[in-house]
């Protein structure tokens, strides 16, 4: 069952704590409460409640008085700020169950929340007495939510359903206080009750950020150690700090996200065993100190060469001169003697090298594996949500269960998929991707939060029947369909009123027009990542189906009466909003594929869109659309002779668009090179059709404006990505000694792929090509050390190559036979590209 809106109430997420009109970490960690989640999501005020759902939407009250309503018998709601209390975890909790916000889950909760009334006697009214019931479960279970364990008095059909709140998020300490709070002799049971848990600069992992609580004293050999760890565990990661410099472990690719935690190490009952471990531990961790300071000085001597290198060479320059010599029939004894010596030092320093390599592996080893025993993995915690940010919008990978399989819990540790929420979407997503996020190229950069739950409470509450009654069912069908019909009849009369607006002024939309205003940031404010929510796909308001957070209304009349003629009123409102629709899209977008009618709009051919949509449209089939369907046609118009040659036409822009798709789909492979063919046969393919975009009408040839269709420049953005990636590619490897012979015939290839695309003709104009040649340069100069003959060569290679470029072209691309999901693998391939090469500003969907 469903239940409309008035207005766009997609959920905000879960926000950073930093930020303001937050929720606190109480109130995300209580989305693991499952009882709880879903007895939020239930309720919606009804219109004497709030009045207007609009306002409610808003926090803005515009219902009728206390004296009416449930204020008179429940005192506590004398204010509605309860209510809109409620409002804010419904927008916390809200994306977790999109697909449940409806009534008749709602209704399963009665036996949890221990309503008792007779369900015999339900009436239609009943269903505002049913959501006050609900909450007011709700707030008598915070009087008990504390003393669990001390009153043996709460209700039985309270007790299995109220969470110790006092234990969800705060931890039991002994022997320490932490730094930075004021110690309370009366609260020593309590001194580790407010520490926020930091990954601060110098941590890369979780524990790392414990193990600086453990080992921070004020005695000799007393350490931090907790008599009971808080349920739910909520860590903050710390990009920046005012008092140090630089940048942090916690945000740069070396910080690595556990699956599990086990906490077994920090517990005060295992305390005597730990404090040995941790002694074992100092004991490893200096004498591994004392084999890196071993290996720098073989490394590193006199901070800056390395040691075997520097005998390596020594050895090289006695034996030519000893060659040398020989050459001219002399023999250099101290030259040989020199060498030799030096081979029996290499030699040595060579197994002394090789030696403190292995035991340092050992020792990492055995300082990784010192906690990592049986008996230290009782106390187990679950990573259950990531939240980070990008740009203006926040997200969070979750863990969501499918639901229980017994009869009383169910684990849903392994039963369920991670999935992004984020402020406009949702989406399934990998478990590699949650922990190893990779927003802007660098993991962890947007990432803030982390939170885990203790394994003892990760469980969900059972399935329960479907209890509410057919009476209550049919009492909110006719509330939806009388909404409906009061939605759609305003939502026409706008559209009526204002089409005369949008015919007066025929001019507004002119290709100049949209020219001027095309850019990529225009693109990006209409294209949210996720085809189910394009904000401006329509200029009027739409409903919005509760159930479905991508389904609308937009085409959905049969309750509404237009007059006469219902049909024809029905084809018009379809040609208003597909022009309106035409207006918000821009060339390289997927949905161009999957639409013909979008297609004939922009190419200029309105009248024949407007013919098209006339003689061909399926009224019976319009009942509900999404925004990225096509308009339902009689398949028929393909082989009419008026829209056979654009039917042509269109399969020739396809064809583009799969050539183009395997390129990204390269590139997501990270086969940047691979991808270049294709990109450059894409661009030629389209110019081509430019060309003769052209058909015969009554025997004469009508030129085609294809202006509006053409993505060469994004196309061509997309494959100078590629060019710069491998290139800063083959430079970073000279920069390093160890790999500058490896990047300098990496170089070579690289150079030809780059000629290849560009052309020798055009190198020595083209911009990008002159900024690599100034790079090369610039690369060389600060190199310290002479390069090797080899090294040398391979230089002089380069330079000619930069400097006369020799002209190639890649090879034949492979045919490539029709897509079955054109549209859903070019979509797909343009997001994941578009965050992949995001520093090299190509035109992006994020």
């Amino acid at each position: 069952m469903k239940r409309v809106k008035l207005d766009d109430t997609t959920p905000l997420g879960l926000r950073s704590n930093v930020n303001y009109g937050c929720a606190g970490p109480f109130f995300q960690a209580l989305f693991h409460i499952p009882i709880f989640r879903s007895a939020i999501l239930a309720y919606r005020p009804t219109r004497d409640d709030w009045g207007e759902v609009k306002g409610y939407w808003n926090g803005k009250s515009r219902g009728l008085s206390n004296e009416y309503g449930f204020n008179n018998y429940y005192p506590e709601f004398k204010t509605r700020s309860y209510t809109k209390f409620i409002h804010e975890f419904q927008k916390l909790f809200g994306f977790l169950s999109l697909s449940q916000r409806v009534y008749g889950d709602a209704s399963s909760l009665i036996d949890a929340l221990a309503y008792e009334e007779n369900r015999n006697k339900w009436d239609d009214v009943s269903v505002q007495d049913f959501f006050i019931k609900i909450l007011d479960v709700i707030v008598q279970s915070t009087a008990y939510r504390d003393l669990i364990d001390l009153d043996p008095g709460i209700p039985d059909s309270l007790s299995e359903y109220i969470m110790p709140f006092d234990r969800l998020l705060k931890s039991l300490g002994r022997n320490e206080i932490h730094r930075n709070y004021n110690y309370q002799p009366e609260k020593k049971d309590e001194d580790v009750l407010c520490i926020p848990l930091e990954i601060t600069p110098y941590c890369n992992t979780v524990y790392a950020a414990f193990d600086q609580i453990v080992r921070y004293k004020t005695e000799p050999l007393q350490k931090v150690f907790f008599s009971d760890l808080a349920k739910i565990l909520i860590f903050t990661l710390k990009h920046h700090d005012s008092f140090i410099d630089g940048n942090f472990i916690s945000g740069d690719p070396g910080f690595h996200i556990h699956k599990e935690l086990y906490m077994d190490r920090y517990l005060l009952n295992r305390a005597e065993d730990i404090e040995k471990r941790w002694h074992q531990l100092e004991g490893l961790k200096l004498e591994s100190e004392k084999i890196n300071h071993a290996i720098r000085r073989i490394t590193e001597y006199q901070g800056r060469h390395n040691g075997l290198d520097l005998l390596k060479g020594s050895i090289e320059y006695f034996r030519r001169k000893c060659d040398k010599a020989r050459n001219i029939g002399f023999m250099d004894d101290d030259a040989q003697k020199t060498c030799s010596f030096l081979e029996g030092i290499l030699e040595k320093v060579e197994q002394k090298f090789k030696d403190l390599i292995e035991r340092k592996d050992e020792l990492d080893m055995k300082i990784r594996d010192i906690f990592d025993t049986p008996d230290m993995k009782k106390v187990v915690y679950r990573l259950k949500a990531v939240l980070g940010s990008e740009r203006q919008q926040h997200y969070a990978y979750i863990w969501v269960s499918k639901g229980s399989k017994t009869e009383t819990i169910s684990s849903n540790n392994e039963d369920g998929n991670w999935w992004k929420f984020s402020d406009t979407t949702v989406e399934e997503t990998f478990e590699e991707r949650v922990l190893n996020d990779t927003s802007g190229l660098h993991a962890n950069s947007s990432v803030y939060s982390l939170i885990y739950v203790n394994a003892d409470i990760d469980y969900n509450f059972s399935n329960i029947n479907d209890l509410i009654p057919s009476s209550l069912k049919e009492y909110v069908k006719k509330d939806n369909h009388l909404l409906d019909e009061e939605l759609s009849t305003n939502e026409y009369r706008t559209q009526d009123n204002n089409r005369n607006d949008y015919n007066s002024n025929d001019n507004y939309y002119d290709n100049n027009n949209y020219n001027n205003n095309y850019n990529y940031n225009y693109y990006n404010s209409n294209y949210n990542n996720d085809d189910d929510n394009y904000n401006d796909y329509n200029s009027t308001d739409q409903d919005v189906i509760m159930g479905d957070s991508g389904e609308t209304n937009a085409y959905n009349s049969d309750s509404i009466t237009y007059g006469e003629n219902h049909t024809n009123h029905k084809i018009q409102y379809s040609i208003d909003t597909t022009e309106q629709q035409e207006k918000n899209i821009v060339s390289i977008h997927p949905i161009i594929n999957l639409r013909f009618e979008i297609f004939c709009i922009k190419l200029g051919q309105v009248d024949l869109f407007k013919s098209l949509i006339r003689k061909y449209y399926d009224v019976d089939n319009s009942a509900t659309l999404s925004w990225d369907d096509p308009l339902p046609l009689d398949t028929r118009y393909r082989d009419d002779p008026i829209y056979k040659k654009y039917v042509e036409l269109f399969n020739k822009y396809k064809e583009i668009t799969l050539y183009f798709t395997e390129g990204l789909e390269r590139v997501s492979s990270d086969e940047y090179r691979n991808a270049l063919a294709y990109f450059k046969y894409a661009i030629d393919l389209e110019n081509d059709w430019i060309d003769n975009l052209s058909v015969t009408d009554r025997g004469n040839s009508v030129r085609l404006n294809g202006e509006k269709l053409q993505r060469s420049k994004e196309i061509d953005a997309y494959a100078r990505a590629c060019l710069k990636v491998e290139h800063d590619g083959f430079l970073g490897k000279i920069r390093c000694k160890s790999y500058v012979t490896r990047g300098l015939k990496d170089g070579l290839q690289i150079l030809q792929y780059i000629v290849r695309y560009i052309g020798a003709s055009n190198c020595a104009e083209d911009d990008l090509f002159k900024q690599f040649r100034h790079e090369f340069e610039e690369t060389l100069e600060k190199f310290d050390d002479e390069f090797s003959e080899e090294q040398q060569k391979l230089i002089d290679n380069l330079f000619k190559e930069y400097t006369q470029p020799k002209e190639s072209s890649f090879k034949n691309t492979e045919y490539i036979e029709e897509s079955t999901d054109l549209y859903g693998r070019y979509k797909d391939a343009l997001k994941l590209c578009s965050k992949a090469l995001k520093k090299y500003k190509v035109p992006s969907l994020c």
